[in-house]
This record gives structure tokens, sequence and C-alpha cells, in this order.
């Protein structure tokens, strides 16, 4: 019975992929073309996967740290959920993403925003792979960047990460990263530039190895999870 209803769906299937396959071909024609209005799509579809990467990539490095939940801080209040402020106190941060993150949790405005990640994400790796150069964004740079300083202030001063606390740190951040698909690829290259000299010692190289085998396991997840059928 199963076997007719898949035959009998079969014509409905093959008709769907050529619909598909048709605007395919015609969004990768209105890309090559340039048009404005689909570029500033791209543009805006950018910065939001972005965005959330870097935020992934926040909180799974705090998770990593024992940050998360963080200890409570009587200088960050309920509502404060400015965690793109990285020029505060890691421990800020966290409390920040943290209040941010239930924040999102108890708001349905909010859940919408990571259908529209997911959305954006799509656009972006099409984009991607079609040819169209992303842009490189300053800012996002920047303040990886600097959230990889407060990480190294942090680690330095606390006695619980003696054991390449930064190959750690590092692995959770680029797997956080990762959840910005094609767009993240960028911040994960700043990520393994500035941290991998820390990882040279042979206990660190032990350490990189596994991190490596973390993060393609995580690049060949997502594969599989793209290449399902929707």
């Amino acid at each position: 019975m199963a076997g007719r209803v898949a035959d009998a769906k079969l014509p409905e299937w093959k008709d769907a992929v050529q619909q598909a396959s048709l605007k395919v071909r015609e969004f990768t024609k209105r890309l090559q073309a340039q048009e404005a209005s689909l570029l500033e799509c791209i543009d805006v579809a950018y910065r939001l996967v972005l965005a959330e990467g870097v935020r992934s990539g926040i909180i799974a490095t705090c998770q990593e740290l024992s940050l998360w939940p963080p200890p409570p801080n009587p200088h960050v209040e309920a509502d404060d959920c400015c965690f793109q402020d990285t020029s505060a106190p890691l421990p800020v941060i966290a409390q920040r993403a943290f209040n941010d993150e239930k924040r999102r949790d108890s708001h349905e405005s909010f859940r919408l925003l990571y259908k529209k990640a997911t959305t954006a994400s799509f656009l972006v790796d099409f984009a991607s792979e079609a040819g169209q150069a992303l842009p490189d964004l300053q800012h996002y740079r920047t303040m990886l960047d600097e959230f990889m300083q407060r990480v190294e202030e942090w680690t330095a001063h606390s006695s619980r990460f003696h054991l390449c606390p930064l190959s750690r740190a590092g692995n959770a951040l680029v797997i956080g990263l990762s959840q910005g698909g094609m767009a993240a690829e960028t911040a994960k290259e700043l990520v393994a530039r500035r941290w991998s000299k820390n990882w040279e010692t042979n206990v660190g190289t032990a350490v990189n190895v596994a991190a490596a085998a973390l993060a393609v396991g995580a690049s060949v997840a997502a594969l599989r999870r793209a290449s399902r059928p929707r």
C-alpha cells in the first residue's frame, strides 16, 4: 500500500522538482545580473545570519567556560540584553546573553527571529554557492576579536581553566559560529588565526585534534540536514 501511494505521488514530486529547478535558474540569473533589489535582500540576510552566528558562538563559549547560566551579577539588570557590547568583562557578556536567551524563550516575536534567520541562512548559502561574493562586515570582525580578548582575560585569571582553556573555548566558539552557515566562514577563520598558536603545545595539539574532529562532525551533520528533503 505504501509503495502504491509513493508511486502515485511520484509525478507530483517530479513536477515540484522541475518547478524548483526553474526557480533556481531564475534566481541564479538575477544574481549574475547583479539585480539591486536582490543584492539588498542578500545583504540584509547576511547581516542577520552573521549576527545570529556570532550570538550562538558567544553562548557556546560561555557554556564551555561554565558561565551558563552565569552566576548572578548585581551590576546587570534583568532586562539588560546588550551582549553585543564586547568591551564588557566576560561574565557581564554572559549575563546579558543569558538575559537575551530568556527573553527570546518568553516572547513569541523573538521566536520568529529564529525562523527568519533560518530562511536568511538558506538565501545566503545559495548566493554563495552561486558565486556571489559575500560582504566582509568589519563590525562583526571587531566584535568577535574583542570577545576573544575577553575570553583570554577571563581564562588567564581563572585557575579552573589551566588545561588548554583557549583550545576548548575556541572549539566551542567555532561550533557555535557554524550555525551562521557560509556567512560565518570568515569569522571562523578569524578564530583559527588568533587562537591556533595557543594550541601548539603537546597537550594543546591533542585537544586541537579533538576539536577539529568535533568541528568536522558538526559540518557533516549540517550537510546531512541540508540534504534532507524539505
